[in-house]
C-alpha cells in the first residue's frame, strides 16, 4: 500500500493579510497613483522547514516468561519483584519491552504444584509487569490455554487493565490476534504464532503475514513458539518457516520455546532469532536452561541496529553478562 506525502503551504494567511492591508490604504485619486513595490512573501513547502532531528525507537526483547511454580516461591520470599531486580537497568534502557508469557493469568488463582506443567499466574503479576516496564506480551503458545478458555479471557481482562499490549493465541491464528499500534514510537504489526505440536499450521501463519504485508507498509515483527525443547541447534522445520514468512512480509523474527538460547540468521535482509531461550524460569537442571538471550532493536530513519544481550539465571533471578 502507498502513502502519499500530504503538502502544507506555509505563509499563505499572511500573503493574504497584506493584500488586504495595502487594498485599503491605497490613494483614491483620479490621477494615476505612483508605482508602488510590494515585498510579497514567499509561499514555502512545509518539505523546506528544517525537519527536527530523528528520534531512534528502541524496543527489547525477552524470551520465556514463567511467572509461577518455584518462581513463585522465590518472589513470595524475597518479594515480588525479585526476578527482575538485576535485569531492571537493561529494561530500563528501552522504550519498549516485549516478551513471551508463557501461561494464564487466573482469577481464582492456587500456586501451580512443583513438577507440573499446567501453568497459572497472579493477577497480581498484570501489574507486576507493568510497574517493571513490559509494555507488550505473546500469548501464542502452547501454556495460553493451560486453564481454559476462561483464564484466558481474563488474562486479556488483567493485561488490559494495565495497559500492556498483547497478540496471539494458543490454537487460533489470523487477524483477530494481531497487534497493531504506534505504541513504540512509530506504527509496527506484532503478530504472534503458536506452531508446537499439535496446534501446528504453518500455512495460516504465513498467509496471515502476506495480507498483512498487502494491507500495510508497517514494519510486521513476527514472533513464533516454535522448535525441539532443548536443543541449541534449530531443525529444517523451524528454518523452512522462517524463510517462508520473510518471503511474505515479516521484517524480524522472534522465536522461543525449546528453552535454550538458539542460533540467529540473516535471511533476504532479515534478522532472525530462532529462539532466545529462557527469561524467567525454573528449570535449573542444565547450563543451557539458565542463560538466556535479549535482543535489542534501535529503529532510526528507517535502520534496524541489532544489540545481543547474554544473561545467565540464578534461581530464576536473570544477571546480565555485561550492564549496559
Amino acid at each position: 500500500m502507498t502513502h502519499r506525502p500530504f503538502i502544507v503551504l506555509v505563509g499563505i494567511s499572511a500573503f493574504i493579510a497584506l493584500s488586504a492591508a495595502v487594498f485599503a490604504f491605497w490613494p483614491r485619486s483620479t490621477a494615476a497613483p505612483a508605482p508602488m513595490i510590494i515585498d510579497t512573501p514567499q509561499l514555502q513547502l512545509a518539505a523546506d522547514v528544517p525537519e527536527p532531528p530523528s528520534v531512534p525507537v528502541r524496543l527489547l526483547f525477552f524470551g520465556d516468561m514463567m511467572l509461577g511454580r518455584n518462581v513463585e516461591t522465590l518472589m513470595r520470599v524475597n518479594g515480588e519483584d525479585y526476578p527482575f531486580e538485576k535485569i531492571q537497568s537493561l529494561i530500563d534502557a528501552y522504550d519498549f519491552v516485549h516478551a513471551n508469557l508463557e501461561g494464564p493469568i487466573v482469577e481464582d488463582h492456587t500456586q501451580t504444584p512443583d513438577h507440573s506443567v499446567s501453568f497459572n499466574f497472579s493477577d497480581t503479576i498484570g501489574p507486576l509487569l507493568a510497574r517493571h516496564g513490559f509494555d507488550a506480551v505473546t500469548l501464542a503458545n502452547n501454556h495460553t490455554l493451560d486453564q481454559g478458555h476462561a483464564a484466558y479471557v481474563y488474562t486479556l481482562h488483567v493485561l488490559d487493565e494495565v495497559g500492556i499490549l498483547h497478540s496471539g493465541h494458543a490454537v487460533e491464528m489470523g487477524l483477530d490476534h494481531v497487534l497493531k499500534t504506534d505504541a513504540p514510537g512509530i506504527p509496527m504489526i506484532f503478530a504472534s504464532f503458536n506452531v508446537t505440536f499439535p496446534f501446528s499450521d504453518a500455512d495460516a501463519a504465513v498467509e496471515t503475514i502476506a495480507q498483512l504485508e498487502t494491507e500495510s507498509d508497517d514494519p510486521i515483527i513476527v514472533n513464533v513458539h516454535w522448535g525441539e525443547e532443548y536443543q541449541t541447534r534449530s531443525n529444517l522445520t523451524q528454518q523452512e518457516l522462517a524463510h517462508r514468512l520473510v518471503d511474505a512480509g515479516a521484517d524480524l523474527i522472534i522465536g522461543h520455546h525449546p528453552h535454550v538460547v538458539q542460533e540467529s540468521e540473516i535471511y533476504n535482509g532479515v534478522q532472525i532469532f530462532y529462539s532466545l531461550g529462557n527469561f524467567i524460569f525454573d528449570q535449573y537442571f542444565s547450563e543451557e536452561t539458565q542463560r538466556g538471550l535479549a535482543v535489542g532493536v534501535e529503529v532510526l530513519d528507517g535502520v534496524w541496529t541489532f544489540t545481543t544481550y547474554d544473561f545467565k539465571s540464578v534461581l530464576s533471578q536473570p544477571i546480565l553478562e555485561e550492564i549496559p
